[in-house]
């Protein structure tokens, strides 16, 4: 084991948070000592992750599931303070494309590096009750129907899915779209 600094973490561990993310040291050691206090044992279990996202507003039970599968990066039930840094790195201080990979990487429901639209109106609906996105859509009906729209329109050659770089070009091209689709964009 590495020489551990005051904050529990080991030194090397740091550096490497350091180097993979663009968090700096203080911030590092801010979110681990949060992290210990909430989970003493180092790691958040699959149900403590959903109470979690209730509280912060994220009360469907299928959108929480997604976000622990894409933290659980290394599929052991549980999210550790370098996955969970990981993925707020994502979300807090990411580029665009890289908010768009994660989001792809989190609607890609059965991992085949492309988007059905099975895959979105099951996203679309799970969005709809996290946020109602009232500002852009009236009813949930409303709402997939604008998706498909954009789905056709986004789907370059006709496949019946979208690839990453499709997705990519719609969402940059159409903030109404990426906003309809995702708590981690505002307008």
């Amino acid at each position: 084991m590495g020489q551990k600094n005051s904050k529990g973490l080991t030194k090397k561990e740091l550096d490497r948070l350091k180097k993979e993310t663009n968090f700096n040291q203080n911030e590092l050691l801010k979110i681990y000592k949060k992290f210990i206090e909430e989970n003493p044992n180092g790691m958040i279990k699959k149900q403590d992750f959903g109470k979690l996202t209730k509280q912060l507003g994220l009360r469907d039970e299928f959108f929480s599931e997604l976000l622990f599968n894409n933290f659980d990066d290394d599929n052991n039930g549980y999210i550790d303070f370098s996955e969970l840094c990981t993925v707020m790195n994502i979300i807090m201080k990411g580029s665009t494309d890289d908010k768009l990979e994660f989001i792809f990487k989190v609607y890609d429901l059965d991992g085949n590096g492309f988007l059905e639209k099975e895959e979105l109106y099951q996203i679309v609906e799970s969005i709809y009750k996290i946020a109602s996105n009232s500002q852009f859509f009236d009813t949930k009906e409303e709402m997939l129907t604008y998706v498909d729209q954009c789905f056709e329109e986004a789907d370059q050659d006709n496949d019946g899915k979208l690839s990453f770089d499709e997705f990519k070009t719609r969402a940059k091209n159409d903030p109404k779209f990426l906003t309809s689709l995702s708590p981690f964009f505002e307008n």
